[in-house]
């Protein structure tokens, strides 16, 4: 039986994400936190994942906006060990073109790791499967082995 697509991702052909950190993130870490979420939102729908931009957040590009769901994620971090924080994410979704009640935020949370001097995200976010999990997918062609 077909999962019933939620109601946040009526009509949406692409998603943007506007990301945001508190004092508590440096800008290197908030910059490689903010790309890995776009791949990490990317992973889990079909559609169009990238980072917003400013015509994404106006709110006179509303014919723009009809089609995308924007998801704001305020992220907070705390330092578990050296090279290792854990990241509170609160992800809220915003359909800005669209008639419908506000939508809650949801939280989250994931692991920054600095591995090889690079800050890696570790760990799913549950938020973008509970809003993006039951958004289209594109029929997959059934795998094959050569054996």
């Amino acid at each position: 039986m077909a999962e019933t697509p939620s109601p946040v991702l009526a009509g949406v052909e692409r998603v943007v994400i506007a990301c945001d950190a508190d004092a508590s993130l440096t800008e290197a870490e908030k910059q490689a936190l903010c790309e890995q979420l776009v791949k990490k939102a990317g992973a889990v729908t079909d559609l169009p994942v990238a980072s917003a931009i400013a015509s994404d957040l106006d709110p006179t590009e509303l014919s723009r906006q009809a089609s995308q769901l924007l998801l704001k994620i305020q992220a907070s971090g705390s330092t578990v060990e050296q090279g290792r924080k854990q990241i509170a994410l609160t992800v809220t979704p915003v359909r800005a073109a669209v008639n419908i009640a506000p939508l809650p935020a949801v939280k989250s949370s994931v692991t920054l790791v600095k591995v090889q001097g690079e800050w890696i995200a570790q760990g799913p976010v549950k938020a973008f499967n509970q809003l993006l999990g039951s958004g289209p997918r594109k029929p997959r062609a059934p795998f094959h082995s050569d054996r």
